[in-house]
């Protein structure tokens, strides 16, 4: 999480964590990512798994751990 968001930082944009609510367990972290040009407000998921794996996505909107395997199982 901590290199991801470093990079997105380098790359121009802001990123304040946000209180995700997800209760739905996991290591889920949602950052409000905005560039320093523009006002849209983007969504970092990072999803860890285990101590040393983990993917993120960029969103719209936030999503859930549960959104997220939905999309995996419709997908």
């Amino acid at each position: 999480a901590k290199e991801i968001s470093q990079r997105l930082e380098n790359q121009g944009y802001v990123l304040t964590i946000h209180d995700n609510g997800d209760t739905s367990g996991g290591n889920h972290r949602i950052y409000e990512m905005r560039s320093q040009e523009q006002s849209e407000v983007k969504y970092l998921n990072i999803f860890g798994e285990g101590l040393t794996g983990g993917f993120y996505m960029i969103t719209p909107d936030i999503i859930t751990k549960e959104d997220l395997e939905t999309l995996e199982i419709n997908g």
